[in-house]
């Protein structure tokens, strides 16, 4: 009869572990969904094509939250080719846009890298932490960069490009304008001076070019050679001569070549050459023919 209590409080003490093990199951999902509410919101990559007007200025990386735009700010003064030097490390950016009066200015407020204040020359923008990423690039908010630099944009999430308008011509508008303006260059150039006739004589001094070595062998004994390369007028042509030679055969080698031209044609009387050439020539391979 001692059994049935015994019984008893077995399964009470069984309930009561289960019911203490849900509670805390509870308690733990209870304490995890603020952690999950309070986890940053998730964003994802975009890649926008940068326009002005018909120009196709780059690429350029960002960020699309719930709430926000965000833009790399190195990127895009990269593709405006503005000269603003951007520290990563201390949040922070400083140079210009468009032209020097027109002065740009990010820093730090506040500690961890929570908010940013950008200066120009016309306005003044604070960023919230929701409104920067620091990543490989500082992205900031498209809307409030932008503006700050006076610069009307419209975004095509679909297209995934970014036209810009400027309120001045950016640098590279004026560059790609002024090379318009220049005249085309062409090929047909036209004698400024009257062409001086230099008629063919029967001899001039020629110009040479010698080349000379000397070596001495293991007996002891010397062996020179040379060569010489020469053009100058002969007999109303243009004569271009090859000579070489060595301490034992003076001249071992030599070609001769004899050739005239004629810009009016008139060379070999009925045949109205233009060019000839006598020697030691280099025959033109005709099509169809072997050399012997």
């Amino acid at each position: 009869m001692r059994v049935v209590p015994i019984i008893i409080l077995i399964i009470l003490a069984s309930f009561s572990t289960v019911t203490n093990s849900e509670e805390d199951r509870s308690a733990s999902s209870a304490n995890d969904t603020p952690k999950q509410q309070n986890s940053s919101p998730q964003s994802n990559e975009l890649i926008l094509r940068v326009k002005v007007k018909n120009l196709e200025l780059g690429d350029i990386f960002g960020f699309k939250t719930t709430d926000n735009i965000l833009i790399g700010l190195q990127g895009l003064t990269d593709v405006l080719n503005f000269p603003i030097k951007v520290n990563i490390e201390e949040l922070s950016a400083r140079g210009w846009y468009i032209n020097r009066d027109h002065s740009f200015l990010l820093k730090r407020i506040g500690l961890p890298n929570s908010a940013a204040k950008l200066t120009t020359d016309s306005a003044s923008k604070s960023f919230s932490s929701n409104e920067i990423k620091v990543e490989d690039d500082i992205y900031l908010n498209i809307d409030k960069l932008l503006s700050a630099m006076e610069i009307e944009y419209e975004l095509d999430l679909k297209a995934l490009t970014l036209i810009i308008t400027p309120p001045n011509p950016l640098p590279i508008q004026e560059k790609l304008e002024r090379q318009k303006k220049k005249p085309a260059h062409t090929t047909n150039y036209i004698a400024q001076y009257p062409r001086r006739y230099t008629p063919y004589r029967v001899y001039s001094i020629p110009f040479v070019d010698v080349q000379s070595q000397l070596s001495k062998t293991s007996l002891g004994s010397y062996n020179t050679n040379y060569s010489a390369l020469g053009a100058g007028d002969l007999a109303f042509m243009t004569g271009t001569y090859y000579a070489s030679g060595n301490n034992d055969v003076y001249l071992r080698n030599f070609r001769l070549t004899l050739s005239r031209q004629s810009l009016q044609n008139k060379l070999l009387g009925p045949l109205k050459a233009s060019y000839v050439s006598f020697g030691d020539i280099t025959p033109t391979p005709i099509y169809g023919f072997n050399s012997a």
